[in-house]
């Protein structure tokens, strides 16, 4: 079990850890496009402090980045980090979760620490909770997951064969654009991983429907 910081009430941290990024107050304006930056980690454990390491940025999120005012973001860094411990080992890519739409915070990390509790799962995210601030400006309490990806310490499956039957991963996403796939319920779901051939994207739809059906 990872913590970090004093450990108060029920395993929680007393002093939340602290993200300051700095854009060089470049606004973080797109969820496409990366900007650069710097990013400094406080009021944590020795070793997963950081400070002013290379970043780049971007906004994340569909209805929330248009519709809420609390955004979230993508956090890539120029070498791989296990920011605050959290997961299996370091990767690139984080993400600083705004989670508007719940007042309690709460429901994202129970479902993870919830799902990494069951057998058979090889890979569940993680969730901690930091102070954000953007620029010199206090954002808010975010929560700092693992970006869900193909990666070896993540979802750790072979897609670059060109064999039917190689590694994927799928995501239900309602706004999918690229490598869209269907359960035959109305579900919509995107084809994360990489997609060599038609054969492959026609297996993994098939799949898809045999485990609905």
């Amino acid at each position: 079990e990872q913590t970090t910081g004093d450990e108060g009430r029920f395993g929680l941290p007393e002093v939340m850890p602290v993200i300051n990024i700095d854009t060089y107050d470049v606004p973080i304006s797109s969820k496409e496009v990366y900007i650069g930056g710097l990013l400094s980690l406080t009021e944590t454990e020795e070793q997963y402090a950081l400070d002013n390491v290379t970043i780049e940025i971007r906004g994340r999120g569909n209805y929330s980045w248009y519709n809420t005012e609390k955004k979230s973001y993508r956090v890539k860094f120029a070498e791989k980090v296990n920011v605050l411990g959290q997961g299996n080992g370091p990767a690139r890519s984080w993400t600083l979760l705004a989670v508007h739409c719940d007042q309690s915070m709460l429901r994202n990390a129970a479902a993870f620490d919830f799902a990494s509790k069951l057998s058979g799962l090889t890979y569940v995210s993680s969730a901690s909770f930091v102070k954000l601030y953007l620029n010199g400006d206090y954002q808010g309490v975010y929560q700092l997951s693992e970006q869900m990806q193909v990666q070896e310490y993540r979802v750790n499956v072979n897609d670059q064969g060109e064999q039917e039957d190689t590694g994927f991963l799928v995501e239900l996403d309602a706004y999918a654009s690229e490598n869209v796939i269907s359960d035959g319920y109305g579900n919509q779901y995107e084809i994360k991983s990489d997609v060599w051939n038609i054969e492959q994207r026609i297996f993994i739809q098939d799949y898809m429907m045999a485990a609905f059906y």
